[in-house]
């Protein structure tokens, strides 16, 4: 499995990837606004800054026509373990692949939803950019700063929470 690929060239990246999920509690755990201190077990913390993250809500004007890598499909393919492994590599390597199909499919695809690693029980989505001016053009979005949601709010008061190294 070739695992060592160098994407970047002279312009940047030819692709990224915009992160979603269904709640504001998942969107901060996967985007790493909240942390587990390994050595402070049974606790987490907010990053700092994490207050001033913004939190997106969009709506698109045509469904999401999205790979889906959880449950069976996750099992079938054999990938369930890595999808929820820590090893950034390996999550990469599937990113380039995956996009590598939605290059070929000229738009048929739009991402891929998957269940997150931070958050379990819950979905994550990847967009592929490849993809965005169109999905864009027919969006709605708002945005809120972390800090101000209710979700921050209940996290901050957590007793569990710690203060970031």
């Amino acid at each position: 499995m070739e695992r060592d690929v160098h994407l970047a060239n002279a312009h940047g990246f030819p692709y990224h990837w915009a992160y979603i999920a269904d709640d504001a509690y998942t969107a901060a755990w996967e985007a790493q606004l909240c942390r587990n201190d390994v050595t402070r077990p049974g606790t987490f913390y907010l990053n700092h800054n994490a207050q001033q993250a913004l939190i997106a809500t969009l709506s698109f004007g045509v469904p999401l026509r999205l790979l889906d890598l959880t449950g069976l499909a996750a099992s079938r393919l054999g990938i369930y373990d890595q999808l929820r492994s820590p090893d950034h590599g390996w999550c990469q390597w599937l990113g380039w692949q995956l996009d590598r199909i939605i290059a070929q499919e000229a738009g048929a695809i739009h991402g891929f939803m998957y269940p997150s690693r931070r958050q379990p029980g819950k979905l994550a989505y990847a967009i592929s950019s490849r993809h965005m001016s169109k999905l864009g053009s027919d969006m709605a979005c708002q945005h809120v700063r972390f800090g101000d949601t209710a979700a921050c709010a209940r996290l901050l008061a957590d007793r569990l929470r710690v203060d970031p190294p």
